[in-house]
């Protein structure tokens, strides 16, 4: 019944939440309904131990290590949103056309508009997003906090925005033309530059070549 859903707040008590995670629904304490769902995933998204894919703010208050829980796999079902990054992710074949990542926005925002555009398209073929408990641990590289913060605020401000588009553009099915489509409703709304259709034709050419 909710919009939004932090999976991390399934597989651990603590306090935190995956980068892209809409800020206002941080503190939030939403009841999970769960159920059985007798459906596929297209896309899973694998946690990460020690130092899981969280925004600058969670690594500016926290420092300790994360360690999740081990559980059976979550899938979100149509109409639920949970940000998926580009680390430890598996996309099956048949959401390949999603994997385009734009080019347009800034590095720390551009996985996770994919992610969500990439989620609300699979469910017109019936498909899901499913998230499983950690199959690896990262040890990060030496990251300018401040920087990425400065990056990621465009994420921040921009994702109810998109999520908004995303709820009301009317897709097909048809993975070429709702790419199309969700891309020029961006571009109407400023979220992407004008180039994003340009190079997004040239990626569905490539992407979909014999």
């Amino acid at each position: 019944s909710h919009k939004y859903i932090n999976v991390y707040s399934v597989f651990t008590d603590k306090s935190i939440w995956p980068r892209g995670f809409p800020l206002r629904k941080i503190g939030s304490r939403d009841k999970i309904k769960f159920g059985e769902l007798k459906r596929e995933a297209s896309i899973i998204q694998g946690l990460a131990d020690e130092d899981p894919d969280v925004d600058a703010i969670y690594r500016l208050l926290f420092k300790d290590k994360v360690l999740f829980d081990k559980r059976k796999p979550v899938l979100l079902d149509a109409g639920v949103y949970c940000p998926i990054n580009s680390q430890n992710t598996l996309w099956l074949k048949d959401a390949f056309i999603y994997l385009y990542l734009p080019i347009s926005v800034s590095f720390r925002f551009t996985d996770i508009l994919r992610g969500y555009i990439a989620q609300r398209s699979i469910w017109e073929i019936n498909k899901n997003i499913a998230f499983v408990s950690p199959t690896v641990f990262q040890k990060r590289n030496f990251h300018n906090l401040m920087k990425d913060f400065a990056d990621e605020i465009e994420c921040y401000l921009n994702i109810d925005k998109v999520i908004s588009i995303l709820d009301s553009v009317s897709l097909t099915g048809d993975p070429q033309n709702d790419i199309k489509d969700i891309y020029q409703e961006l571009y109407k709304n400023n979220i992407v530059k004008e180039i994003e259709l340009t190079a997004l034709g040239a990626w569905i050419k490539d992407v979909t070549a014999k």
